[in-house]
């Protein structure tokens, strides 16, 4: 499951990853970024993973792909639970991505934050 946290950015969503996420939460994802695109000219995901199943990462690669077809977003950032969990790379994606362990997260928002 998946819960959107507040963000103190306007243009940022903020998701906490604690189990495998179902349809219905990409599904609210989609809809939060299609709100927000008339509000803002991009949109940046942030993703706190706090399990180290790696399904979940897999999970996100596809959902990835369905991302690339929205073409607002601008940044997306994991946080995960071990510097190694990345989501590979079989897909082109059309905004930028980086990948934090849960000790860099201001790091992880002074990227987001970066231009």
């Amino acid at each position: 499951m998946i819960r959107q946290i507040n963000s103190y950015r306007k243009d940022t969503l903020v998701y906490e990853v604690n189990n495998l996420p179902t349809n219905n939460d990409l599904i609210r994802i989609k809809n939060a970024i299609l709100h927000k695109e008339k509000m803002h000219e991009s949109v940046n995901l942030f993703f706190r993973i706090n399990s180290k199943d790696s399904l979940i990462l897999r999970y996100l690669e596809k959902f990835k792909m369905d991302l690339n077809k929205i073409d607002i977003i601008n940044k997306v950032v994991y946080i995960t639970k071990r510097n190694s969990s990345k989501i590979s790379n079989n897909s082109i994606a059309i905004f930028a991505e980086k990948y934090f362990n849960e000790k860099e997260v201001n790091k992880a928002w002074k990227w987001v934050e970066s231009e």
